[in-house]
C-alpha cells in the first residue's frame, strides 16, 4: 500500500510505520542490510551496482506480496527495495550520531586509500569476555586476529578449560540477540571499525 502514493514523504512515513511493527531483531537486521546497500549504490559508477540492479537481486528474496501474477509480484518487490534504499535515512530515522559515525568511517577509508603510510590503530584495545559477558574481560590489541586472541585467552592465568580445545571468538550484539563467529584469520579491527561504529555503544 505504501507504494500507491507518489508523494515521497507520505510513502516513506508509511514504510516507517509498517516496518516498526516488525520484531526488533528483524527490524534491525533489515535496517543494517539497507544501510549496507545504500552504501553500495553510492559507488555505482565503479561497481555497476545501481539501485535498480541491487533491487532486482534483493527484492524477490526479501519480500513477498499478494499479487496474482509473478510479474506484478516482482515489480512490487523491486520497487519496495528501491524505496528503502533511496529513503533509508528517513524511513529508518538515521540519527545525527549515526551520520557522524558514517562520515568518520568514510573519511578513514578515504585516508587509508590515499595515504600509503596511513597511521594504524594498533594501539587501540578491545575488551574480550571469556565464556560469557558477565565475567571480567581482558583487553587485547585491535590488530590481532581471532585465533591470536584465542591463544592469548588460553595462556591467561586461571583459564579453566583444556588448553588444546577448539575455541573461537564471537561478536555478540543486541544484548545477545545476534551473534557471529569470527573466522580464525579475521582481525578485530574489521569488526570494531567497520561494524561497531554504526551501532549504539550499548549494542556491542
Amino acid at each position: 500500500e505504501a507504494r500507491n502514493t507518489c508523494d515521497n514523504a507520505i510513502r516513506y512515513a508509511e514504510y516507517r510505520r509498517v516496518l516498526q511493527q516488525m520484531p526488533l531483531v528483524h527490524y534491525h537486521t533489515l535496517r543494517k542490510l539497507m544501510a549496507h546497500l545504500s552504501e553500495v549504490v553510492k559507488y555505482c559508477e565503479v561497481n555497476k551496482a545501481s539501485v535498480e540492479n541491487v533491487a532486482k537481486v534483493f527484492g524477490p528474496s526479501l519480500f513477498h506480496t499478494e499479487m496474482k501474477t509473478g510479474f506484478d509480484d516482482t515489480t512490487q518487490q523491486i520497487g519496495a527495495i528501491i524505496d528503502l534504499i533511496n529513503g533509508y535515512d528517513v524511513i529508518f530515522e538515521v540519527t545525527s550520531r549515526e551520520e557522524i559515525c558514517r562520515a568518520m568511517v568514510e573519511q578513514a577509508q578515504l585516508h587509508k586509500a590515499t595515504t600509503s603510510n596511513a597511521v594504524r590503530a594498533d594501539g587501540l584495545l578491545v575488551p574480550i569476555h571469556v565464556w560469557e559477558r558477565e565475567n571480567r574481560p581482558f583487553n587485547v590489541k585491535i590488530d590481532l586476529a581471532a585465533e591470536e586472541v584465542c591463544r592469548e585467552a588460553v595462556a591467561r592465568r586461571g583459564f579453566d578449560a583444556p588448553q588444546d580445545g577448539n575455541y573461537a571468538i564471537f561478536e555478540v550484539i543486541m544484548d545477545g540477540a545476534l551473534s557471529r563467529r569470527l573466522t580464525p584469520f579475521e582481525k578485530l579491527s574489521r569488526t570494531v571499525l567497520d561494524h561497531w561504529l554504526t551501532w549504539q555503544c550499548t549494542d556491542g
